[in-house]
């Protein structure tokens, strides 16, 4: 219920929500910020949720197969920082910033869960295809495919932060022009390089990451158009 702020006490003391200057057209910024929490919440939660499948999945099978063969993790805390940085704090944040538009449909733990968990597994294959292939001492040594493993998991992660960014207006393509650039940059700029223990990779090794980002993000592409299918999105609830 909503009450006035010059309605009786009774009713205000029932209402759930109460008007204090009196005007029913405070009501649509109230309803845009609510919105604009709801949705912030659902996408930040997809962003954190598919780092925690691939980080869950990459730590098992690293401990697993280390029993077996000699096996490191694909990446160091330091270049994570880097990935979590650019594919979730900077993303998250500027895309909480517009009112949003999208009404609250039930179902937002069976919705993320649907896309996340998929997603994380993809990514995590993904970098241990590229470590694996340029683990080979021909190919290149563990530090060059650590980086290539962080680059690897910046593109998919830009895949996921599009994939969540909709509609696509001007400046989110700007936003993720600038986050990749930003991360295909970071081997060739010395400070970032240093920090993050990051090599250049040569031509080849930035084929293997573009076929392994091409790939994963069709994959990607497919994981989220099935979950919106089997777990409808607030968008599609619209007319």
């Amino acid at each position: 219920g909503i009450a006035m702020g010059n309605g009786a006490r009774a009713t205000k003391a029932v209402s759930r929500l109460v008007l204090l200057d009196g005007a029913f057209s405070t009501l649509p910024g109230v309803l845009a910020q609510g919105r604009r929490v709801i949705a912030n919440m659902e996408r930040v939660a997809n962003f954190f949720l598919v780092k925690t499948v691939y980080s869950t999945v990459l730590a098992a099978v690293t401990v697993v197969a280390a029993l077996l063969v000699p096996i490191t993790y694909p990446f160091l805390p330091r270049q994570l920082t880097l990935v979590s940085a650019l594919t979730i704090g900077i993303p998250g944040f500027l895309l909480s910033l517009p009112a949003s538009s999208e009404r609250y449909v039930p179902g937002f733990l069976r919705r993320v869960l649907t896309f996340a968990i998929p997603a994380g597994i993809v990514l995590a294959v993904a970098a241990l295809v590229v470590t694996a292939v340029a683990g080979d001492p021909d190919v290149a040594g563990p530090q060059r495919a650590r980086t290539l493993a962080t680059l690897v998991t910046l593109g998919l992660g830009m895949v996921v932060v599009v994939l969540h960014a909709r509609p696509l207006v001007w400046w989110k393509l700007v936003m993720v022009a600038a986050l990749t650039l930003a991360g295909v940059a970071a081997p060739y700029v010395p400070l970032a390089a240093d920090f993050f223990l990051l090599e250049r990779p040569d031509g080849r090794q930035w084929l293997l990451v573009a076929a392994v980002v091409a790939v994963g993000g069709a994959a990607l592409v497919g994981i989220r158009a099935l979950a919106r299918r089997r777990a409808p999105h607030p968008r599609d609830k619209i007319s």
